[in-house]
């Protein structure tokens, strides 16, 4: 479902995403086992596809990967920041601007917006496929 919305998302708007780049699925999938956590499909594909990167020119979908490249928001930096900055560990962060942070609930496999600061919780999605359909339709 999520490739098909994408699709159309980038036949409409080619710019709407800034790839970092594609991924092997093997590193990819060793880079993810560092928690226990199993990422949603659609999300997977996405990193495996552009590896994350800048969507509607002020998102940030985090690489999934270590990166040592200033230019590269990953996954596991960002994260890890945010925790020492007082966010619940039950949070695992994937997506952020500087209004809001999309991040896993690790408890309910729901994906939660929370403010970027004081952390309270703005709205939940059930998949990756109806996160990322709310942010194309916020962005168009």
């Amino acid at each position: 479902m999520i490739a098909q919305t994408i699709k159309k998302a980038l036949k409409d708007n080619p710019y709407i995403i800034f790839p970092y780049g594609k991924i092997e699925r093997r590193k990819l999938k060793n880079g993810l086992k560092r928690v226990n956590y199993k990422f949603p499909k659609e999300l997977v594909n996405f990193w495996e596809e552009f590896g994350g990167g800048e969507l509607f020119e002020v998102e940030t979908i985090l690489y999934p990967l270590e990166s040592d490249d200033d230019l590269v928001d990953d996954l596991w930096k960002t994260n890890e920041f945010y925790h020492k900055q007082g966010l619940d560990n039950r949070y695992l962060i994937f997506q952020k601007n500087a209004a809001q942070l999309a991040v896993f609930d690790v408890e309910t496999n729901e994906i939660v917006l929370l403010s970027n600061g004081d952390y309270n919780v703005r709205k939940k999605f059930e998949s990756f496929n109806k996160w990322f359909v709310y942010f194309w339709q916020v962005h168009q």
